[in-house]
């Protein structure tokens, strides 16, 4: 729901609670008038009241708890720290910054679009790099053995 249409919503029930209706009489107007958007009736409900009780604005109050607000110093600590050392893990920048693992982990993957490389391509570019050394050294020996054999 945009935050147009909560207005709008909020308006019409503020209009209906300025008539008298009650708040059922409110949600079975709104459905009539078939709105964009379906309104729950635990949100008529609140909202019939609040507005029963005085309030003017048709702003919905703010979110719950601590805005989360991210410093760029933070996030260039924390950008420093890891591209200093790209081995290092969650729990040492926690400890190195002061941040929860939470905000440390938010920053690296929404601020700085990093990503954890997973065991499993650790594991995979491991074999690949073991592959490839152990391809070579039997090329070398082939080779040596041929060296050796000479020509039959």
């Amino acid at each position: 729901m945009t935050s147009t249409d909560f207005k709008e919503q909020c308006a019409i029930i503020k209009y209906c609670v300025n008539l008298g209706k009650t708040p059922t009489q409110t949600r079975t107007l709104m459905q009539q008038a078939n709105m964009s958007t379906s309104v729950s009736r635990s949100l008529v409900f609140k909202w019939h009241d609040r507005y029963r009780q005085g309030r003017e604005t048709l702003e919905d109050d703010g979110g719950r708890g601590r805005k989360q607000v991210v410093d760029v110093t933070l996030v260039e600590r924390v950008k420093d720290f890891v591209l200093a050392d790209r081995r290092v893990t969650m729990n040492d920048i926690c400890h190195e910054t002061g941040l929860s693992y939470g905000t440390a982990s938010r920053i690296l993957t929404n601020e700085l679009n990093m990503q954890r490389e997973s065991i499993l391509r650790k594991v995979k570019r491991t074999i690949m790099t073991l592959q490839l050394n152990s391809l070579n050294d039997v090329m070398t020996q082939y080779s040596r053995r041929q060296r050796w054999c000479g020509p039959h």
